[in-house]
């Protein structure tokens, strides 16, 4: 089960990064938007930051796990 909880954040955040990558080049192509898109990409920086710490603690747990049995 962890397994699949694993490669759905991992998806999430590729997805987010891809967001960015996408955020960057409306930027690029429409200044007046610049900031909005600015913004936008520190609030999904801050939300892949905490995917990131999800998979960090599902790790902690799975070498807990693996260290009783």
């Amino acid at each position: 089960m962890n397994d699949l909880v694993v490669k759905a954040i991992e998806d999430e955040i590729s997805k987010l990064r891809d967001d960015i990558d996408n955020n960057k080049y409306l930027a690029w192509r429409s200044p007046n938007l610049k900031e909005k898109l600015k913004n936008q990409n520190e609030k999904i920086k801050k939300l892949i930051k905490q995917y990131e710490e999800e998979l960090d603690k599902i790790e902690e747990i799975e070498y807990e796990e693996t260290s009783l049995s």
